[in-house]
């Protein structure tokens, strides 16, 4: 495992600790939008680069994935929890409005 040495404190870190550490230090300096922003632009660059048929390509990827690793009942149970979820929030919106 590779080693980072802290400055201050003369401990060792690994690569991920400091890594955490680094990340968090620029959420703290630049805030959540930072990663809004780098977040967007990373994912307009690879549409620009693969096309936009390539998030389509990988979302079957993982679908099937999902699909060999799950059984039909997990999938009957988040549709269920989804399907819940949506009806509430109706529910919430059209006491709002009354």
């Amino acid at each position: 495992m590779t080693r980072v040495r802290r400055k201050k404190e003369q401990t060792e870190l690994s690569v991920r600790e400091a890594g955490k550490l680094g990340g968090n230090t620029t959420k703290q300096r630049y805030g959540r939008k930072y990663y809004q922003r780098i977040g967007r632009k990373g994912g307009m660059k690879t549409k620009e680069n693969h096309g936009p048929n390539f998030y389509r390509e990988i979302g079957c990827k993982g679908g099937a994935k999902m699909k060999a690793t799950r059984s039909q009942e997990y999938f009957s149970e988040i549709g269920k929890r989804g399907s819940k979820v949506v009806s509430d929030l109706i529910a919430k919106g059209r006491k709002a409005t009354t």
